[in-house]
């Protein structure tokens, strides 16, 4: 139970995944959220080498593309690019292979190809790395 409001709140983790799913009785929306400081917004991908999965809320024909922190458990980009024919979709998968130094064809869109919230698969990157070279880790990891 929710000490301050009252509510009570059922919190589980996914056995395959380890993400954090926590909801409110009688509610149909939940969150999802990992145990990382990021509220999971980047996770590990299971399977044969260094993959993992980013959350995205995309904005586009922002002035230009940038990162803008964390919303609502996924990381908020803000594209240039127009959602036009797929444009934002390829600038968003360029503007991550760029920060995350990996090749754009590494980068692919798994869900949401006409939606804001976007689920982004990355090879040839842990979540650990990715966390660190998107500016998500705390302070004191990055030795700010």
């Amino acid at each position: 139970m929710n000490a301050s409001s009252g509510v009570p709140v059922i919190a589980l983790v996914h056995s395959r995944t380890g993400l954090l799913i926590v909801t409110r009785l009688g509610d149909f929306k939940c969150t999802l959220g990992a145990m990382a400081g990021d509220g999971g917004a980047v996770t590990d991908l299971p399977g044969h080498g260094p993959r993992c999965r980013i959350a995205v809320v995309a904005t586009p024909r922002a002035s230009r593309t940038v990162v803008d922190g964390l919303h609502d458990g996924a990381l908020r980009i803000r594209l240039a690019a127009p959602p036009v024919e797929g444009a934002a979709n390829q600038a968003l998968c360029r503007f991550l292979a760029d920060r995350l130094g990996v090749p754009m064809i590494d980068v692919t869109v798994a869900r949401g190809h006409y939606a804001r919230r976007k689920l982004i698969h990355v090879h040839g990157i842990d979540a650990v790395e990715a966390r660190s070279r998107l500016g998500l880790l705390p302070c004191q990891q990055r030795g700010c």
